[in-house]
């Protein structure tokens, strides 16, 4: 093997990395953007606490809303981590190709070309596969979060009317 075959191996090599990783974190980021969309808070970015005392519906309703924006303010740090990663990545991908370009002939830029597509079809089937599996889990998590975020509510709803009921009797 020769100098030129072996450094077009490294290449490839480098790419085909660069590109799985370009592929796996634009899928979080579509991701964590499609939870925002939907406000759904995935299970990596829900903050929780139960506080070690006893606390009312009202108080747990305020905690809540803390963690609601905690949860938020998390994510979107995380997009913005990510944001300067891809950005990151094309500039090494970008530096790589130019390399490429003037070292290889035409003939082996052509086929590292073929290989790192092949690579980043494969990962994109595999991204796509691991998104359904995780929006369909997120969609069961936020009816059960919605149904319980809803039964906090109602039984706020409930004491108030009660303590209404009990003031107007005093009365």
């Amino acid at each position: 093997m020769n100098m030129g075959t072996d450094r077009n191996i490294v290449w490839t090599r480098q790419i085909k990395r660069i590109t799985r990783k370009l592929a796996n974190t634009r899928s979080h980021i579509r991701f964590i953007e499609t939870c925002l969309n939907r406000k759904v808070i995935s299970t990596g970015f829900k903050t929780r606490w139960t506080p070690s005392f006893i606390v009312s519906n009202e108080e747990k309703i305020i905690i809540q809303s803390i963690l609601e924006e905690a949860s938020y303010k998390l994510r979107t740090e995380t997009l913005n981590h990510n944001y300067e990663h891809v950005r990151n990545l094309v500039k090494k991908q970008k530096s790589l190709w130019q390399e490429i370009r003037r070292v290889c002939t035409e003939e082996q830029q052509e086929m590292i070309s073929q290989i790192v597509s092949k690579e980043s079809g494969k990962t994109q089937t595999k991204i796509e596969k691991i998104k359904q599996k995780k929006l369909s889990y997120l969609d069961n998590l936020f009816n059960k979060d919605e149904k319980e975020s809803n039964e906090i509510r109602e039984n706020l709803r409930e004491s108030n009317s009660m303590v209404s009921t009990v003031e107007s009797v005093k009365k």
